[in-house]
């Protein structure tokens, strides 16, 4: 479970344990437009607004962290 689903669960009884320091946890989205999309223009500008910084102050909202 990661930081994102802890803070999704607020309010209910979930407990998290933090990793130690020097544990090297780490886990990556890819984001792409597939070959086929029905709409490969609305998909772009979806990969778009997530990447951006509209997007990724949502995800933060939700206890992602950001691209680097």
């Amino acid at each position: 479970m990661y930081a994102s689903d802890v803070s999704a669960a607020a309010g209910n009884e979930l407990l998290a344990i933090a990793l130690p320091d020097d544990v090297d946890v780490t886990t990556t989205y890819p984001i792409a437009v597939v070959e086929g999309a029905h709409d490969p223009e609305l998909a772009e500008d979806f990969v778009s607004f997530v990447t951006g910084a509209q997007g990724q102050a949502v995800l933060e909202d939700y206890g992602f962290e950001p691209i680097e």
